[in-house]
């Protein structure tokens, strides 16, 4: 019996029309390839958390492809982007009404996430608890991030489904006996749903 569904954040419950670096490539003309290749050694260290400031370490990575902004400039040009899925809070409505739990589980950094719950409040007040790793330090595939997740909640992996966009993630979690799907969309949970 499914007691919980877990949804990873970015890619799942939030898209953007098109990835930032791809985004910055068509306004600061720096190859996307090149920015997200340093973009990803700067997510790595903040996923983990202990930063006080995200800014402190992407200043100087913007500056070193001459990408002059402030930091709400650049943040708003990123995450105002980045929208929930609708149909997907939808159906998170309906699977809440059967009472099943539904959790977010996310590596994402803490201004990135603030945003997002400060401009969507009414979104996060259906989620029963959101992890993330910025918060507690575990970053997928991490297989703690997952078991913290359970033993919080007093639930069994086997009463748990888990969607993410990362195939890695899957694959851990299905270790740990979670029933885990690549997301393909909403269409997919909706399915889920009728079966609950």
């Amino acid at each position: 019996m499914i007691k919980a569904i877990i949804v990873d954040m970015f890619g799942v419950l939030i898209s953007a029309s098109a990835p930032l670096s791809e985004r910055i490539e068509a306004k600061y003309r720096v190859p996307a390839d090149e920015f997200y290749a340093g973009f990803m050694k700067v997510m790595k260290v903040l996923r983990k958390g202990g930063i006080d400031d995200s800014w402190s370490l992407w200043e100087p990575f913007l500056n070193s492809f001459n990408i002059n902004i402030t930091k709400d400039d650049f943040f708003e040009f990123w995450f105002s982007d980045e929208q929930f899925d609708q149909n997907l809070i939808d159906l998170i409505r309906i699977v809440k009404s059967k009472g099943i739990k539904v959790f977010i589980l996310s590596k994402s950094f803490r201004e990135r996430t603030e945003y997002h719950q400060e401009n969507s409040p009414e979104t996060f007040s259906l989620i029963d608890k959101a992890y993330f790793s910025w918060q507690n330090g575990i970053v997928k595939p991490d297989p703690e991030a997952w078991l913290q997740i359970l033993r919080e909640n007093d639930l069994e992996a086997g009463e748990c489904l888990y969607f993410d966009d990362d195939e890695k993630n899957i694959l851990v979690a299905k270790e740990l006996g979670i029933n885990a799907k690549l997301y393909r969309g909403a269409d997919q949970i909706k399915e889920v749903a009728n079966h609950i």
